[in-house]
């Protein structure tokens, strides 16, 4: 029942990211979440979907990706 659901929760998600009406990535990660239970697969493309999410949102907030300022502070570049 639960994969049932998980796949007709992608399904709908993938449709919702061509389709203006439908919220695609929240369908997308619940359908994933559903999935992660039995499978780690599942666990990964939901972890990599939920981290492109969070690029994107900050992205639209005019912040910069905290995984490249993490990289900026600690170059060489930057020990004098």
């Amino acid at each position: 029942m639960r994969q049932t659901g998980g796949y007709a929760c992608v399904a709908v998600g993938a449709a919702g990211c061509v389709l203006p009406i439908l919220p695609g990535i929240p369908l997308m990660l619940l359908g994933l979440g559903l999935l992660a239970v039995d499978s780690p697969r599942a666990a990964r493309l939901r972890d990599r979907l939920k981290a492109h999410a969070n690029r994107q949102i900050a992205r639209l907030r005019g912040k910069a990706d905290p995984a490249k300022d993490a990289d900026k502070s600690t170059s060489r570049d930057s020990i004098v």
